[in-house]
């Protein structure tokens, strides 16, 4: 009785200017004096939300009604306006109006999906035996490839060490405040051109060309001693300016060096990025399990940047402000082995979800 009386005071209360119901009243209302229909959340059933319309508005009457679904940007439920659009499309091409639809686009992660089921059961081309390991032959196998260190800076400052037979004072790499390189150090004795060849060939093969990502190249400059004390002598007096973001020293390893530990508020921020990581690569696993690779991809992309925001507090570098730069050295490095698959992501849309997202886990964990 009560429900038949709100119904009633909609319709002939003029007072009465909104009616507020949850999806149980999607059915056995009529509500044909209602001119808005307002969606605060929407179903994944599209038959579920005509049913909603259909209690203020009904086939081949004149009085025009208003539908507006409220939405929040970025989040699974916008996701899910391009699912119920499929849904509603199929639906037209076998009910309303079959024939008409030519063309249904199945969603990316979909689609590839058909496409891979494809390559399944397709016969593929095969290389004859006797064809492998011939030199000179694209596509063929060359041998296994020289694996170089995950660590090419450090690397490189203990091999220059043994190079130049202990003329060595420092090594480090420097990252500039302005542009995405970084700069490898070398302060020597005496005579830095005496020692700049043999270290401008260890050089190129570390970081040389198709050795290291062309977008973080990794430069080389030898100083000799005194050169050294002159620039840090006018650098105390004020008459040059450091320019660096940051710095790391990968020779003389110092002994006994206690790094300051982390304030009780830098470890409540680290804290919180890693919980988000976590949080995100668990939405993120949940969305790909059941076929929603797309909207794995932006969940991953947080938990990767809430991990480079991590790394910052606790090595005391500057915050990555979007997920492109925490690839970018100095913060490269705190990733390890798992670099080439987390910049892999990042670069590429196309990229499966599954890698980069165990990667993630052995960060979390």
């Amino acid at each position: 009785m009560r429900r038949r009386a709100e119904i009633n005071a909609f319709k002939n209360d003029p007072a009465c200017r909104a009616f507020l119901s949850t999806d149980a009243g999607a059915t056995g209302l009529n509500l044909q004096d209602a001119s808005v229909v307002i969606n605060c959340d929407l179903p994944w059933n599209p038959a579920r939300l005509e049913q909603r319309i259909a209690r203020a508005w009904r086939k081949h009457q004149t009085r025009p009604v208003t539908v507006v679904n409220l939405i929040s940007e970025n989040t699974i439920e916008h996701r899910m306006l391009e699912t119920l659009a499929l849904k509603q499309t199929v639906a037209a091409s076998v009910l309303d109006r079959p024939g008409e639809v030519k063309e249904i686009k199945l969603r990316s992660g979909r689609q590839a999906f058909v496409e891979r089921l494809q390559q399944l059961v397709t016969p593929g081309k095969q290389v004859p035996k006797a064809d492998a390991g011939k030199p000179g032959e694209p596509g063929l196998a060359q041998g296994p490839a020289k694996k170089l260190p995950a660590d090419r800076a450090l690397a490189f400052a203990q091999l220059a060490a043994e190079q130049i037979d202990g003329a060595m004072v420092r090594c480090e790499e420097r990252y500039p405040a302005s542009g995405p390189h970084s700069v490898l150090v070398v302060v020597v004795e005496r005579d830095a051109n005496q020692y700049r060849n043999r270290l401008d060939t260890l050089h190129a093969e570390l970081f040389g060309p198709g050795k290291t990502d062309p977008l973080a190249p990794v430069q080389l400059q030898v100083i000799d001693r005194a050169t050294d004390e002159a620039i840090q002598g006018l650098i105390a007096a004020g008459l040059i300016a450091k320019t660096t973001r940051a710095a790391r020293t990968l020779l003389p390893v110092e002994e006994n060096t206690e790094v300051a530990p982390l304030s009780a508020e830098e470890k409540a921020q680290s804290t919180a990025h890693r919980d988000r990581a976590a949080r995100k690569l668990k939405m993120a696993n949940v969305l790909g399990g059941t076929g929603f690779e797309d909207e794995a991809r932006p969940a991953l992309l947080d938990a990767i940047q809430a991990l480079g925001c991590m790394f910052a507090i606790e090595r005391r570098l500057p915050t990555p402000s979007e997920p492109k730069d925490v690839t970018q050295p100095p913060l490269s490095h705190c990733w390890a082995e798992s670099l080439p698959t987390v910049r892999s992501f990042l670069e590429n849309p196309a990229a499966e979800w599954k890698p980069v997202a165990e990667k993630l886990a052995g960060f979390v964990l």
